[in-house]
């Protein structure tokens, strides 16, 4: 680390980086984060293969290692957004480092896929309890930890709009992230409006991209 006077420290091994609730990197193997007493700020966390590409800077050695994590997280988010022809050389050489450490394959079954939809509360007991999408399926409502605070008031037959999560393999609802009531809202034609929403292109149809 040139320019830097660093005193010993602490090294972490990592085999996994969790950030939030819902956002975590299972590493291919574990990576040693190097946390040194620098002066200002007072300690520096780092790691032989990102070299001072991300470094974490904090009062305390946690402060530094939740440092250098979150901008691992945002370095690779930044360029999980892109496609290959739209990096530079160097943003594509820190994606071929993150390729090599972190298992893609599970990171992307792991993500929920978000999506909006429109349903209708056809079950109270007495809370709502089942669902009528739009699309005519129907759907168990989560528990509360994992629907929106209001979303316990709606009404038998009331229809609304919701921001859902659900499991990138299964397709079953894990959580409504958001929603609101759509009091203006009529199904006019069942038939027509479900062949309407299947017209609309989706993720399938989009081309194979690789990185």
């Amino acid at each position: 680390m040139n320019g830097y006077h660093f005193f010993l420290g602490d090294i972490v091994s990592l085999g996994r980086i969790v950030v939030g609730d819902s956002c975590q990197y299972n590493l291919k193997r574990q990576i040693d984060l190097t946390i040194l007493y620098h002066g200002n700020p007072r300690f520096k966390c780092f790691t032989e293969e990102f070299g001072e590409t991300i470094v974490g800077n904090g009062m305390t050695e946690r402060e530094s290692q939740q440092d250098w994590e979150d901008q691992f997280h945002f370095r690779f988010q930044e360029l999980y957004q892109m496609l290959s022809f739209e990096m530079n050389c160097d943003q594509m050489e820190l994606w071929g480092k993150f390729e090599r450490l972190i298992d893609l394959t599970l990171y992307r079954n792991e993500l929920p896929v978000v999506t909006t939809q429109i349903g209708q509360i056809i079950e109270m007991r007495p809370k709502p309890t089942l669902i009528r999408w739009i699309n005519d399926e129907r759907e168990r409502v989560p528990p509360n930890q994992f629907i929106p605070p209001g979303f316990i008031s709606y009404k038998m037959g009331q229809f609304f709009e919701a921001v859902v999560e659900r499991d990138y393999q299964t397709g079953r609802i894990q959580r409504i992230v958001h929603s609101k009531l759509l009091p203006n809202f009529k199904i006019h034609d069942t038939s027509a409006s479900i062949d309407f929403l299947s017209s609309l292109p989706s993720s399938k149809d989009l081309p194979e991209t690789t990185f």
